[in-house]
Formats: C-alpha cells, structure tokens, sequence
C-alpha cells in the first residue's frame, strides 16, 4: 500500500515537471537572467564585482550556495588546452530538430533596441527594423549607444520530449 502510494506520488511529480512551463528571462539593462520552472525550481545569474558569474539556486523557495561558474569554465579550458584529441560526435541534431526545438518556445515579451556603434549600419538596418517592428514589434534601433534586450520565454518541458522522440 505504501509503495503504490509512493509511486504515485513520484509519477504525480514527474507528470508536474513535464507539463509545468519553463521561463527564459533575460533584461540585460538590469543584468537579470533566470530560469525558473513555476515555483518550483529558480536559477538566477548574477554579475559581482570581479566579473564572476554566480549561479543562484532556489529550490521550492529555499536557496543554495551560489556557485562560481566563471572559475569552473577557466579552469576547465586550461585543462581542455592539454588533452586535444577529436571526438567523433555521432548523434548530432539535424536542422529539422533544432526547428522543432525553436518552435517549441512561446515568446511572451520580447524587445530590442540595438546601436552597432557605426552610424551607416544602423541606417542600412533601419528599414529592416521598421519592418520587424510592423510586423512583429519589439525591435527598434537607435544611434544613442544603447543595447538592450528584453525577453521571456517559456516551454514546456514535455515539448522537448516530443520533438527528441518525434511523437
């Protein structure tokens, strides 16, 4: 009786992680980025004062130790510098899993404000801007130097399967 009922829960939880949506939060005028999946699970990254990157955990409203990733990532390059040998990758995804893979996002809020730097380019992509804007929104170019971006996205884990098991 225990077991059946411990293994309903377990599938409960399981069929919640899958349906439950995924959010891709990134305002770079605030240095915002998270991923969050409902109330559940909250990853944040944050910028210090020494250009480190710390992953900020948040499970179930109970936060981890923020963990260091930029020390991660140089330490393993000096490592990766030693060993080169070629690995045969032999699942690769084709173009038509990596669409599917894209389409399985919703965009909820999307905006762009973008400076090249160079005046000339962003004339020739002012037109093309206009455009995205009229047709989409969110896209606009300035000659101020600022680079925003704005955006949440959201999936479903369950949409992931589909798309690797091509239901």
């Amino acid at each position: 009786m225990i077991l059946t009922l411990l293994i309903a829960l377990i599938l409960v939880l399981v069929i919640a992680f899958l349906i439950t949506p995924v959010h891709l939060y990134i305002n770079t005028p605030e240095n915002t980025y998270q991923v969050r999946q409902g109330q559940w699970i909250k990853l944040d990254f944050k910028y210090d004062e020494e250009d480190i990157v710390l992953l900020k955990i948040r499970i179930i409203g109970i936060p981890i130790k923020p963990i260091p990733i930029v020390e991660k990532i140089v330490n393993s390059k000096k490592k990766s510098k030693k060993k080169k040998e070629k690995r045969k990758r032999s699942n690769r995804m084709g173009l038509q899993t990596m669409y599917d893979m894209v389409r399985s996002f919703h965009i909820n809020t999307f905006y762009v404000d973008l400076d090249t730097g160079d005046p000339v380019r962003n004339a020739k992509l002012y037109p093309l801007f206009e455009l995205l804007n009229y047709r989409y929104g969110g896209f606009h170019i300035n000659f101020l130097g600022r680079n925003y971006l704005l955006m949440d996205m959201e999936a479903r884990p369950i949409s992931f399967l589909k798309v690797f098991i091509k239901l």
